[in-house]
């Protein structure tokens, strides 16, 4: 939903990490067999094994309907009906294996860096370790991403340590909604794709009024159909409702200092020659000063703030 920038030094450092592995796992199972069929599997493998680590979504799908297409393994029948497939596949493709060494996905997560879920730009995803003493240097891991395989592994297992297949993310989005789930780089976002088209903006819309107090609702505005779809898919609109204080207190100012009030008191300012506020700016900086927000993708619902004060300055005559 958010955009994750590629990264591919640290693909390239996690390539070098986990090529080894799988190339040590390739070697004995090539000796442990002399089925032709496994034979060219595991040679297909081996060939194949830096697009599976390091390779990009779209390259990724395109070594996927390889295997598809010559062992039938598609996320209708991921192992092509060959427990030997199945066996030889979690083993050399062993996600447990990295998200169980704690050193290693905590180093991977520091690397990607990614501070905000990016699937819904609430959740802090912050990568934190501390060293618990100078003298024996032991560290301390507090928190890091949880890793989501946009192409789910259940389905994919091929593609279960692709490095640009692990989403950083939170674990609402990940864990509670997510799952398993499959999404499709043609109907929705994936985070590392950036399409000009898949733009959106959130809006508000005034729904009525109770005990007093305007009452709103959270959209979207958008012509794409992709976004639409993940917006669906993660259930957005409703988790965003919940957020809908942000857009109160947005409107609650605004109700307080509307254009005319607005204009006033910047005249007042000026009167009496404050430095405080020289401009319709220094203003708009003071009283909005929570939603003016630089880099929506680095801070918690910064994209919903963005777009309402946005919306906010439409109501301004400004010059």
């Amino acid at each position: 939903m958010f955009s994750v920038p590629y990264n591919d030094k640290a693909a390239e450092w996690y390539c070098k990490k986990q090529s080894p592995i799988c190339k040590d796992i390739i070697k004995d199972e090539l000796k442990k067999t002399t089925n032709a069929d496994e034979i060219n599997f595991l040679n297909d493998v081996q060939s194949s094994l830096e697009i599976l680590l390091k390779g990009k979504p779209k390259a990724l799908l395109d070594i996927q309907n390889y295997f598809s297409e010559k062992y039938g393994m598609n996320s209708d029948d991921p192992y092509g009906g060959s427990e030997y497939f199945c066996d030889v596949t979690n083993k050399i493709f062993n996600y447990a294996k990295l998200s169980g060494n704690k050193e290693f996905a905590y180093e991977l997560a520091k690397k990607i860096g990614v501070t905000i879920c990016p699937y819904c730009n609430r959740e802090f995803i912050n990568t934190i370790v501390i060293e618990e003493s100078e003298e024996s240097r032991s560290k301390c891991e507090i928190s890091r991403p949880e890793f989501d395989h946009f192409f789910p592994k259940s389905k994919y297992p091929l593609l279960a340590l692709s490095y640009y297949n692990l989403i950083p993310s939170g674990h609402i989005c990940n864990s509670s909604i997510k799952h398993d789930r499959e999404l499709d780089i043609n109907t929705h976002i994936h985070p590392y794709i950036k399409d000009s088209n898949d733009v959106f903006n959130f809006r508000s819309e005034l729904t009525g009024m109770k005990d007093g107090y305007s009452q709103y609702k959270i959209d979207i505005a958008t012509e794409s159909e992709k976004v639409r779809n993940t917006f669906d898919f993660f259930y957005l609109r409703d988790i965003y409702q919940s957020h809908i204080d942000i857009v109160e207190r947005i409107y609650e100012i605004y109700n307080k200092y509307p254009d005319g009030e607005f204009r006033r008191l910047v005249e007042y300012f000026k009167k009496f020659d404050m430095p405080i506020v020289e401009t319709e700016e220094d203003l708009l900086n003071i009283l909005y000063s929570e939603f003016i927000i630089k880099d929506a993708d680095k801070e918690i619902l910064g994209k919903l703030k963005q777009d309402m004060y946005l919306e906010i300055l439409q109501l301004y005559d400004l010059d």
